[in-house]
């Protein structure tokens, strides 16, 4: 009888411990299913954009406030006269245009998607003309640079050149003063 009473004793505990796994691991389970579905899944650290300041690596003292921007942007749509017809895209674009117009360097430029095709298609096609880009620079027309092997560089222009008598070149401005 002491004998059936251990087998009885050493089944109940095996059954007891067995509950209590189950117990347990269903209790870590729901723990950590229920933070999970209250989590928004973005990390504490995260800082929405419109919070966001800007710093940059070279220094401390160099920070910027996008404040300003949202709330310019969130003006314009609440106030403008045509919001209905402002497109999110053309104000992206512009503010990335004025962004890097800011740095006072002409080359530095955006091109949105269309002119950015467009671009794409022109300068994957033949050229025509004499072989060199040309540019106004300080209101003069300047060779910007000569193409190899066209005939402006076989005529000699060199970057910088901005007198075109050698070179055959009638050059006249209208009135608006275009070339």
């Amino acid at each position: 009888m002491e004998n059936q009473y251990r087998q009885s004793k050493n089944y109940f505990g095996k059954i007891l411990t067995l509950a209590l796994v189950v117990f347990l691991v269903s209790l870590s389970f729901w723990t950590g299913f229920t933070a999970g579905k209250n989590q928004t899944g973005v990390p504490e650290s995260f800082i929405p954009a419109r919070e966001a300041v800007f710093t940059n690596r070279e220094g401390s003292d160099k920070t910027v406030d996008f404040s300003l921007f949202w709330k310019t942007l969130d003006v314009l749509r609440e106030k403008y006269i045509d919001a209905g017809k402002l497109d999110s895209s053309k104000i992206l674009y512009g503010a990335i245009r004025g962004m890097l117009q800011s740095t006072g360097d002409s080359y530095t430029v955006f091109l949105d998607p269309d002119e950015n095709k467009e671009f794409g298609q022109d300068i994957s096609g033949s050229f025509q003309g004499i072989g060199a880009e040309i540019g106004v620079k300080q209101g003069v027309l300047t060779v910007i640079a000569p193409l190899q092997g066209s005939p402006a560089e076989k005529a000699g222009l060199r970057p910088g050149d901005n007198e075109f008598d050698d070179f055959g070149m009638k050059v006249r401005r209208n009135q608006s003063n275009d070339l």
